[in-house]
């Protein structure tokens, strides 16, 4: 109803103990139109459907004795995911249910069906007015402040799209323009939330072009890069920069990449192979797998001696390397032994 009802972290005022993104929100116009088309449970068998695939992953999100049951089952499917990452099927069943609303609006508009037509307008401002009353009952000092500014334009969006709603509702014909400027403003709504998450800042700070990143980069993107430290590049921070590296975060990579990047740690003879989990680093650069695995560049705050690695740049306390020994990313081979 009130997406930032508990603050924004962007704006550094969120005071809320609960993650942000596991805030779900449709928009309070998406809401009211989700209202609509819960009239129509009994009649409509699609609405039971996706009600049904809305509560269900809501049952495992939540702290109940389901959720927590699934989450001790050993099955990867339940115990390694995050439950709330379940929640695009929450909103994606809201969005369902929104259009299924939208459709029940036109019904009863052609009906003339005054009442059931009002009733989800009504119990929509009687949970708006429930949660301004509960934002008096906030401790005061900032937070209420942040609470009630942020109640002021899900009332100016509902107060608009119930307004044109009982507009329609006496002038029938006017309803397929009306229809196009309540998807047109549920979408402001939308938009305008999702807006918050963009940066403030300007990329050329956030990442900020080097010497050292310019000369890997003109090495190409047929060479991998790693780093000694995490604070060189943090994980997933070279996608920018169009920097092939070994490293990621939650990225998709074949299990035996996993194993190969792993294995730079391991001393021979192997007793067991393992992956990675969701973060891969590798900071051996030492081993023969990292010139299999195409690095050609070594990121240092150190000095390193190894007879591999030509020091090619230097810049502050940054030194680059290249890997004498790198491997391209495909070649033949005459044998070889497993």
């Amino acid at each position: 109803v009130a997406p930032d009802f508990f603050g924004h972290p962007a704006t550094n005022n969120f005071f809320s103990h609960i993650y942000y993104s596991d805030n779900p929100s449709i928009g309070i116009i998406g809401f009211l139109l989700v209202l609509f088309s819960l009239l129509f449970l009994a009649k409509k068998k699609e609405v039971s459907f996706w009600l049904t695939l809305f509560l269900l992953p809501m049952l495992l999100m939540l702290p109940t004795p389901l959720g927590q049951a699934l989450r001790h089952l050993p099955l990867s499917a339940f115990s390694l995911v995050t439950p709330m990452r379940m929640i695009w099927v929450v909103t994606f069943s809201l969005s369902i249910l929104a259009g299924i609303g939208m459709e029940n609006i036109s019904d009863l508009i052609r009906k003339r069906k005054f009442w059931p037509f009002l009733m989800p307008i009504i119990l929509a401002w009687e949970i708006l007015f429930l949660i301004w009353i509960l934002s008096f009952l906030i401790p005061q000092g900032e937070h209420i402040q942040v609470a009630q500014r942020n109640l002021i334009l899900p009332t100016f969006f509902l107060g608009l799209s119930s307004l044109v709603l009982i507009f329609s509702l006496f002038f029938r014909k006017v309803w397929p323009l009306a229809a196009g400027f309540l998807i047109l403003l549920s979408g402001t709504e939308l938009v305008r939330q999702g807006i918050k998450y963009n940066p403030f800042l300007p990329k050329n700070l956030i990442y900020p072009q080097t010497e050292i990143l310019k000369k890997i980069q003109e090495g190409g993107v047929n060479w991998r890069t790693m780093v000694t430290h995490q604070e060189l590049i943090t994980v997933n921070s070279n996608t920018p920069y169009h920097i092939p590296m070994i490293d990621g975060y939650a990225s998709i990579y074949d299990g035996r990449s996993g194993q190969m990047v792993h294995l730079a740690e391991y001393q021979y003879p192997l007793t067991k192979v393992v992956n990675y989990p969701r973060i891969v680093f590798q900071t051996e650069y030492r081993s023969p797998i990292i010139d299999l695995l195409n690095v050609k560049y070594v990121l240092a705050i150190e000095e390193i001696k190894d007879e591999k690695l030509k020091p090619i740049m230097r810049e502050g306390k940054t030194i680059l390397y290249e890997n004498k020994n790198v491997l391209p990313k495909a070649f033949f081979v005459k044998s070889y032994e497993v």
